[in-house]
């Protein structure tokens, strides 16, 4: 990335990407803007890399166009490229149409508004980050980096394995060089190196940097945790001009292995073994050039290659070798050779040949392996059913003895299609009511279904996915809108308790209403205060869940009290419309109209009456429970910081990780 200075155009990618507004972006200090920007950039280009090889070289050329204010066509260009790896150009009528949705930079601008806020309010300047603080911002980028793989899957012929075997992995480190590979399950290696002999500070250094992508390489995808990686020692930034390639056994069938290569640079090289004369011949050599690439964690856009090719699965194998390795400079014949080499009993050992030869040569003969031929491997493990066999529940006396649990599984952007993701949560929904069933729960189960029409494009087709959901034996009691005239009338009444009970933590900046948890976290309770007035999602789910307690008393409540054009149309009535009405702006045209009027600021802070919490805070023996996957894990833990402030019970939240072989991870209060 050339280091481009602050303009129009970048301002604006900002306000497109990372959910500052104009007026949020004047009260920013330089520096912080200026890192903010340098961290825009840095994650569109990983996930533009993560698509095609060079793709972030092209964004580059694109957002470098001097042109003030980025024009329609650039802004194309950057959704085309962060989403499928090339420009419109270069796209198919079918994915230029998704293009021109937008969907993928309003997912990311909302979910930027929700997770990156805090950091952009607190402090002065934001690079470079200390080692924890960056690794917790690579898990939060990796939650998105899902979705965007996910996507890519649902619209392209990717491919990517959204299952991956989560296990322990194997490490190895002889300075300058790391070697992490795990054989047995997902079958790859991966070599990590340094250009250049390290100090001892530097060898401390690039000892936590390869611990850092054993925790990546053991919970995300090898394309993910380079992309992590890349992102990891740019907010760091390390400066230890790191490379990498890897090899992974993608498929094993019919007898032949599908080998992928990814690197920033290095060597490897594909033998086979004749399994009578045990000779081996060479079948692959790939040359990732460092030369005009960058390091891993620069500023400028890191080009990862991609390789594929198909192996024998029977004897044969690949390995690693760093940039600057001597084999990457021998002809074939003479590699031959090396490895052919016969030893003091006649036999050819191939690892062995390659080890001696590095050895002679005073090389570092730390060296990356994959045989071929794991039975585990498969290619059709795009998306699955989760299995919930070996997950233990402990489940707290509170839900044993509650009268009534109402458990939100299913949840849904509108602008997105369904996946097995969100058939999980109805799994692990099931697996919960059984458990709490037999732990002696006697109480009511109501279900709800939440679906997000309010923030995106609503073009879901919600006949289309509430059939699929009953194919599934899931049929929820309620389905709730996140434009919800219920629900924003009760976080009106929420706002009002702040004003009257914490006045002093909140803020009004850049035209957004703040609420101050500490020095470092902040909610964005309402964006564009007295203009677009829009709720922010932390704020509707704090009343969300206040509504589910008795929804059926709220909405009741919400027919006496709302205005008279407001009457008798609540949630039913969105969703009937929805199902007869597909055309989105027809459906944010009859939504707009039931918008319940945020009061003025003044308002906020001189109203006293809230009939919706006078209801709902005095309701007992109801248990709520949110089922999502880990995408919302950090929204979830906001939410129950906003519900203390009020006084209000916390919600219970379990999660599904999808990417770490679609099995439940964490569960709140639920599971240890």
């Amino acid at each position: 990335m050339k280091n481009l200075s602050i303009n129009n155009s970048q301002d604006e990618l900002i306000t497109l990407f990372k959910g500052v507004d104009s007026l949020l972006l004047k009260t920013i200090p330089p520096n912080k803007r200026k890192d903010l920007v340098n961290i825009t950039i840095k994650e569109l280009t990983v996930l533009a890399e993560s698509a095609q090889p060079f793709a972030s070289k092209e964004l580059i050329k694109v957002l470098s166009k001097k042109s003030g204010n980025l024009i329609q066509s650039q802004i194309f260009d950057i959704n085309a490229l962060i989403e499928f790896g090339k420009k419109m150009s270069g796209l198919p009528p079918k994915l230029k149409k998704e293009v021109k949705k937008l969907e993928l930079q309003e997912e990311l601008n909302h979910f930027s508004r929700i997770m990156g806020l805090d950091t952009i309010i607190a402090g002065s300047q934001l690079l470079p980050f200390m080692n924890d603080a960056a690794f917790k911002a690579c898990k939060d980028f990796a939650r998105f980096m899902w979705l965007v793989f996910e996507r890519r899957n649902q619209k392209t012929n990717f491919g990517y394995k959204l299952k991956t075997f989560q296990g322990i992995v194997e490490t190895n480190i002889q300075n300058p060089v790391s070697l992490i590979s795990q054989n047995k399950e997902n079958n790859f290696s991966v070599l990590l190196f340094a250009g250049t002999n390290l100090s001892k500070d530097q060898e401390n250094d690039f000892q936590k940097v390869t611990v850092v992508l054993s925790k990546f390489l053991s919970t995300y995808s090898l394309e993910m945790a380079i992309g992590l990686l890349d992102y990891f020692l740019f907010l760091t930034k390390t400066d230890l001009k790191l490379g990498l390639i890897s090899a992974q056994e993608i498929s094993n069938k019919q007898g032949t292995s599908e080998i992928k290569i990814i690197g920033t640079s290095g060597f490897s090289l594909a033998l086979t073994t004749n399994t009578t004369t045990f000779k081996n011949a060479i079948a692959n050599k790939t040359s990732f050039d460092d030369k005009t690439n960058q390091p891993l964690g620069s500023k400028n856009a890191v080009v990862v290659f991609q390789k594929t090719f198909s192996l024998p699965s029977k004897a044969s194998a690949v390995f690693l070798f760093s940039s600057d390795s001597t084999l990457s400079k021998l002809n074939n014949k003479r590699l031959q050779r090396v490895a052919n080499q016969k030893d003091k009993k006649g036999k050819i050992i191939l690892a062995n040949n390659l080890k001696n030869f590095l050895q002679e040569t005073k090389e570092n003969d730390l060296m990356g392996i994959v045989k071929c031929g794991n039975k585990s491997i498969s290619k059709d493990l795009t998306s699955v059913p989760l299995e919930l066999k070996d997950v233990a529940l402990s489940i707290p006396n509170d839900l044993v003895n509650a009268k009534k649990i109402v458990i939100e599984s299913a949840h849904l952007h509108a602008d997105r299609e369904s996946s097995q993701t969100q058939l999980n949560t109805t799994l692990l929904r099931n697996e919960l009511v059984m458990k709490l069933q037999n732990s002696g729960f006697m109480g009511e189960i109501e279900d709800i279904l939440m679906i997000d029409d309010y923030h995106v494009v609503n073009r879901l087709d919600y006949k289309k996915y509430l059939s699929e959901l009953k194919l599934n034996n899931f049929t929820p009691d309620f389905v709730i809108l996140e434009s919800s005239p219920v629900v924003r009338a009760i976080a009106i009444e929420v706002l009002i308790k702040l004003f009257k009970t914490t006045p002093n933590k909140l803020e009004v900046k850049g035209g957004n209403l703040y609420l101050k948890i500490n020095q470092n976290k902040v909610i964005e309770l309402v964006e564009g205060l007295g203009e677009k007035d829009t709720i922010g999602c932390v704020l509707f789910d704090a009343a969300f869940s206040l509504f589910k307690k008795d929804i059926k008393s709220a909405t009741t409540l919400f027919k006496e009290v709302a205005e008279a054009d407001l009457i008798d149309k609540t949630d039913s009535d969105l969703l009937k419309f929805y199902l007869k009405e597909k055309d989105p702006v027809k459906r944010n045209e009859f939504y707009g109209k039931l918008n319940v009027t945020l009061p003025t600021l003044n308002d906020l802070k001189k109203s006293v009456k809230t009939p919706f919490l006078n209801v709902l805070e005095n309701v007992s023996g109801v248990e709520v429970v949110n089922v999502h996957e880990i995408f919302y894990k950090p929204q979830q833990a906001k939410v129950n910081a906003l519900l203390s402030m009020i006084n209000t019970k916390s919600i219970t939240s379990a999660y599904i990780n999808p990417q770490a072989n679609d099995v439940l991870i964490e569960c709140s209060a639920l599971f240890g």
